[in-house]
């Protein structure tokens, strides 16, 4: 009976799982499980101990046990069980279509060996919403957190601790659960966003590709460059002018949008503007023009209409899905990792492209130091100081924007305050640590002070040029690449509950058809009711019609659309 029942899991795990499977297969079964019957004829299995026996589940009713998590913690969204034991807590949760996925964490390989050599799990284990992490360390579990949850799909995240278990590992449960929430918060990041730019990144995209499929660098520096600076629009830039001047003969400069207008202003043109943000605020930044001998980089998903306010407007790729489906399907563009949220780290993404042997930055301040947002000659001195009223100063101005922003932390500096916030802290975060792992030397003229690694003390990351030549113009034209787009989208199968399942049924490139809309069904929850927020494949329907009907507009501009 017990080698019938293992074989008989190992077959489903091996189909659902096959590395965990081989695991167990190496591993040696732990003789200290015993197994008992409840009152009810259940089997339970339970740890001798210290002179004692510690049951995993109820000895009376365990079924009845499971019913009352399942009172507790029941609805639609992602579930963690901290604790298996013979999963008689989860089983209720399978019965509900609305929960996405559930994540069985646990420790010790013989106990799980043990525990599927006597007792019959084929259900769960090949339920296609349910994986198992045994004996993974907290940055495994955080890893498979962060490629597999989706908040839009999912909905919330929720633990629970099967408490026979999660005590007698606690150190371990404990880390795993620290682990859990700092993943967490990097997921909610990228999710808020998504939240709010979803629908905005998706319709610039869509506007930005019958220019983007024919646009080219202008500039040819696109080699290994010595000394590469940076310039952010921190405070501090206004006081290192002749810092930046001393060194910006034998530098390449690359600068951020909102700190072109104060490089210009005094006399310092840069070899590069680069632009991430996909809200009209950016065409402030080049109101005054732009010199057609520097180019500017700019997001596919940034406004469109910046390619109208110069005429040397060329389009990198963010890690955006639909952004990565436009470079493997329609033309190769330069990619930048946006995910530090800011441009300065976009910025250090494309200088540590082309080798840098020095790195200098300017105005990285990320913080409000001194009490100003931005250096002179920034975009928002001229839009206050044209609001400026008798009772409404420009000064004024400057103190709502900084405490909008709440959980403001004020610290002296030099004589004044500066304020910082919990975002800019963590963009400093990502910023540094971006520029840790690269190993080049930097030199900072700014508040922020990452600490500068040598080549000599770490092996310095290679760019590749090829990653900055844009290729020949896409081979077919926007119009029929969005057609054929929309087509395919047209193509899914009808979205059905539970999800977990539909997408297993999916081949690779459905797949990848839903994931390019993820951020836009993100943004579309933001104004749906719950309940269709809680039914996925409504929302993931409702995503689908609004993509073809935007693709159905903008290919009408640019000729007639036959998409079927």
């Amino acid at each position: 009976m017990g080698n019938t029942v293992f074989e008989r899991n190992m077959l489903s795990l091996s189909t659902c799982n096959p590395k965990l499977s081989a695991k167990v297969g190496n591993a040696e079964e732990n003789n200290s499980i015993i197994f008992n019957e409840s009152r009810d004829g259940i089997k339970v299995p339970s740890l001798k101990s210290g002179g004692g026996i510690k049951h995993f589940h109820s000895i009376i009713n365990p079924l009845k046990e499971g019913e009352k998590y399942y009172s507790l913690y029941s609805g639609h969204g992602y579930y963690i069980f901290l604790g298996m034991g013979a999963c008689h807590h989860i089983y209720p949760f399978l019965e509900d279509n609305s929960i996405t996925n559930i994540l069985v964490i646990d420790k010790d390989m013989g106990t799980f060996k043990s525990i599927l050599k006597n007792i019959d799990l084929c259900r769960i284990i090949i339920d296609p919403r349910v994986h198992f992490l045994i004996d993974e360390t907290p940055e495994a579990v955080s890893n498979y957190i962060k490629n597999n949850y989706m908040p839009i799909l999912d909905g919330d995240l929720k633990t629970i601790n099967l408490g026979s278990r999660f005590n007698l590992f606690p150190q371990y449960f404990e880390s795993v659960l620290a682990s859990i929430k700092m993943t967490l918060a990097k997921v909610a990041d990228d999710f808020s966003a998504q939240y709010v730019f979803g629908k905005t990144w998706f319709k610039n995209m869509l506007f930005n590709l019958s220019h983007a499929g024919k646009s080219e660098l202008s500039f040819n520096t696109v080699r290994p460059v010595e000394n590469i600076i940076i310039t952010g629009a921190g405070p501090s830039l206004e006081s290192e002018m002749d810092n930046l001047l001393k060194i910006r003969k034998d530098s390449f400069l690359i600068a951020s949008d909102t700190s072109f207008p104060t490089l210009l202003k005094s006399g310092i043109k840069p070899d590069l503007i680069l632009s991430i943000d996909c809200q009209q605020v950016s065409y402030h930044h080049f109101i005054n023009g732009v010199p057609n001998d520097i180019p500017v980089l700019t997001d596919l998903s940034s406004p469109h209409i910046l390619k109208n306010l110069t005429g040397n407007v060329s389009y990198f790729a963010s890690g955006h899905p639909f952004s990565q489906y436009i470079v493997n399907r329609f033309r190769r563009f330069i990619q930048l990792d946006t995910s530090g949220g800011n441009v300065s780290h976009a910025a250090l993404s494309l200088a540590l492209k082309l080798s840098p042997e020095n790195l200098y930055l300017f105005g990285i301040d990320f913080a409000y130091s001194k009490g100003k947002p931005y250096a002179r000659g920034t975009y928002l001195y001229p839009y206050f100081l044209s609001r400026q009223k008798r009772f409404s100063t420009e000064e004024g101005s400057f103190f709502s924007m900084l405490f909008s922003s709440g959980n403001i932390i004020k610290q002296p500096e030099e004589g004044r305050f500066t304020y910082d916030t919990p975002l800019l802290s963590r963009y400093a975060s990502h910023f540094s640590a971006l520029l840790s792992k690269s190993g080049v030397k930097a030199v900072s003229y700014s508040r922020l002070k990452p600490a500068g690694i040598s080549t000599a003390e770490k092996q310095k990351t290679k760019g590749s040029t090829l990653d900055l030549m844009n290729p020949d113009p896409a081979a077919v034209s926007s119009k029929d690449f969005l057609k054929q787009y929309a087509r395919d989208l047209l193509g899914l199968p009808e979205p059905c509950l539970p999800l977990k399942r539909y997408f297993s049924q999916l081949n690779f490139e459905e797949k990848d058809l839903w994931v390019t809309l993820f951020p836009l069904a993100a943004s579309i929850a933001r104004t749906s009711t719950d309940e269709i927020k809680r039914q996925g494949n409504i929302l993931l329907e409702r995503t689908r019609k609004c993509a073809v009907e935007w693709i159905e507009k903008i290919v009408n501009r640019i000729g007639s659309l036959n998409i079927l």
